[in-house]
């Protein structure tokens, strides 16, 4: 099975409940995800960062590991 990332509505959703306090295998549950994904994502937002933030993160990373992967 692929792994597909979270994709920016997804990210919205588990921001709109995770600030209604739901739990986040609560969360994985109702978006259709893996519990781990969303754990991540909570325990960036409880530490103050946005889900803008987190979606930037992970594109300079995925960036990052393309330019490694493909050398000049």
């Amino acid at each position: 099975m692929a792994y597909t990332h979270l994709t920016m509505k997804e990210l919205s959703w588990i921001e709109t409940y995770f600030d209604t306090g739901l739990k986040p295998y609560k969360i994985a549950r109702k978006i259709g995800r893996s519990n781990q994904p969303v754990y991540n994502v909570v325990s960036f937002l409880k530490e103050g960062g946005s889900i803008i933030e987190y979606f930037d993160q992970y594109k300079q990373n995925k960036s990052k590991w393309y330019a490694s992967s493909f050398p000049r």
